[in-house]
């Protein structure tokens, strides 16, 4: 069935609640309830609140998730994904001194390490920490930034006007070569039109927790589509209008997968 088809449908909710002193409810209560689009359902709440509300999933925050939701989501094996990093960071307000992760990245040689360019938004290269040789972060090793440096920043030192104005992607360059016998990510230099339709696994670590992070990476397979496609499915599902340029790869679940926005 297309995301589109799916409103109008009919829908059973049940749950349980208290009562207005507190009490808990000890029967399940259920209603029927309708599916609507994302542009009705800001219309609606326009009319009810007298203000303009968007809804979108990136609004909620999660105190506690997995860094994927799906049916096909599983642990990788000890050793799967040799290159992937965690990119932790030092707490630094706290009397302990608690490292906590802020993003995923991929070793690409025994000294450096590409991620998102917001995750690099950090003040001073002591708080940083990158968590590298294994998917289970209590035996992965310690490592230190020497530097860092964000694609635009990059661009700007070579005179190379950037075809995007925004460009999320960043280098770190450890204080030591990595000892582990690891195999880097390779990357690739094909061109956009081959990079879809494929089937790729994506891998992230969680936050089961308020206070801790998830120490095990979950994976699931995922299909890439075109663009154009992208498109269509964002505009049809949340009502959102996006270019999806060749910045970006744009992948689906079938059964669905959700990759969750868990950090900072």
């Amino acid at each position: 069935m297309a995301d589109n088809e799916l409103f109008g449908v009919m829908v059973a909710t049940a749950g349980w609640s208290s009562d207005e002193e507190g009490d808990f409810n000890t029967i399940l209560q259920s209603a029927n309830l309708h599916l609507i689009s994302k542009a009705e359902c800001n219309s609606r709440l326009q009319m009810i609140t007298g203000q303009h509300i968007l809804t979108d999933l990136r609004i909620y925050q999660y105190s506690a998730v997995s860094a994927i939701i799906g049916q096909d989501v599983k642990q990788a094996n000890l050793w799967d994904f040799p290159f992937a990093v965690v990119i932790m960071r030092i707490d630094n307000e706290q009397q302990v001194r608690k490292p906590y992760q802020t993003c995923t990245g991929s070793l690409i040689s025994i000294r450096d390490v590409v991620t998102a360019g917001h995750c690099l938004d950090i003040d001073t290269l002591h708080l940083m920490q990158i968590l590298v040789g294994s998917v289970d972060l209590s035996i992965g090793k310690r490592y230190f930034a020497a530097w860092w440096i964000v694609y635009n920043e990059w661009a700007l030192y070579n005179n190379i006007i950037p075809e995007f104005p925004e460009n999320d992607i960043g280098i770190i360059r450890l204080t030591r070569d990595v000892t582990e016998d690891l195999t880097p990510a390779v990357i690739s230099f094909a061109p956009y039109i081959y990079t879809y339709p494929l089937t790729v696994t994506i891998a992230g670590w969680g936050k089961p927790s308020e206070d801790g992070e998830s120490m095990m990476l979950t994976t699931v397979k995922l299909k890439t589509i075109q663009g154009s496609e992208c498109e269509e499915r964002l505009l049809n599902m949340y009502d959102l209008k996006v270019i999806a340029d060749k910045r970006f790869l744009c992948s689906i679940g079938e059964p669905y997968a959700l990759v969750t926005i868990v950090n900072p």
